[in-house]
């Protein structure tokens, strides 16, 4: 169920969109989708993205009874940027846990929570943090122990766009560049998911300062999830990209060394920016999971 109008920490926008109030003095959006009384799957994006990165995974969720709840985290998308710039993982999972905490306020039943990248590092560290309001946990494609050249291409991906660029075509060659494919021939839909400047520079749709170097996977947050990873007390799932940039078999066996629990799914052909590319080719094996682990349906 969604958070009632009436509650006095949520400020309801026009269906099907939603505004948590943080703390913190600024409120995140969210997009609601899905029969209302259907148990919830909150999605997290990962950075550089926005909730717009679940476009068709929230309509194979709706279609299977669930309400999902897909996030725009600070400084992403419609959400406020953080006025003091900080884009730390410690943020993004504090953030998430206001989150679940309010919609507990509403509907006590426990959440399943999805997250890809850094959003799935959140979800881990909330799912530890809150185990009563958390069924179970999906990560997509992030691991504990991460591949050092993944990280460094995307590192140097979000530093080259907080630069921004000329034209749309020009972001479309930088998404093509790092994912190792084609430019589609119409690129007019990249326009909805980016912002123009005073100047005329085009910018994707989030804060330039979360391209700093001590946001973007620094060492302080492997020993977080490795944490995490031993004292998460929900079922999860890890779903690998078969091409992933990030996640190598050696990333994987080290998360199942740590948790021996873990479930994984691999995801062939589809390389690191896995929602972005294809939510269609990984929600069947994430909507089975909440078939098991989640709350029933009918």
């Amino acid at each position: 169920m969604a958070p009632s109008p009436q509650s006095p920490a949520l400020a309801p926008q026009a269906a099907p969109m939603i505004r948590f109030q943080l703390r913190e003095g600024f409120a995140l959006t969210a997009e609601l989708a899905g029969p209302p009384d259907g148990p919830r799957v909150v999605l997290v994006h990962g950075g550089a993205q926005s909730r717009r990165a679940w476009d068709v995974g929230v309509g194979l969720l709706s279609r299977a009874g669930y309400r999902s709840v897909a996030i725009d985290m600070r400084g992403h998308g419609d959400s406020d940027w953080a006025p003091d710039g900080n884009y730390a993982l410690e943020h993004w999972a504090e953030d998430l846990r206001q989150i679940v905490t309010l919609l507990a306020q509403d509907d006590p039943r426990p959440i399943a929570l999805v997250g890809a990248s850094r959003g799935g590092q959140s979800v881990l560290l909330t799912a530890v943090d809150l185990p009563a309001l958390v069924s179970c946990a999906v990560l997509i494609d992030v691991t504990p122990q991460n591949d050092e050249s993944g990280i460094a291409l995307i590192r140097a991906f979000m530093q080259r766009s907080a630069q921004g660029f000329d034209s749309v075509r020009e972001c479309a060659d930088a998404v093509a560049d790092f994912m190792k494919r084609p430019r589609r021939s119409n690129v007019s839909g990249l326009a909805r998911i980016l912002r123009q400047d005073a100047d005329g520079r085009w910018f994707w749709r989030w804060d330039p300062r979360m391209a700093d170097s001590r946001f973007v996977r620094p060492p302080s947050e492997q020993i977080l999830m490795e944490e995490a990873a031993r004292e998460v007390g929900v079922p999860v799932l890890l779903v690998r990209a078969g091409m992933s940039e990030l996640v190598c078999a050696q990333d994987v066996e080290h998360f199942r060394a740590l948790l021996p629990t873990l479930e994984v799914e691999e995801v062939p052909g589809i390389p690191h920016m896995i929602t972005g590319d294809s939510n269609a080719a990984f929600l069947p094996a994430v909507i089975a999971f909440l078939r098991r682990r989640h709350e029933p349906i009918g």
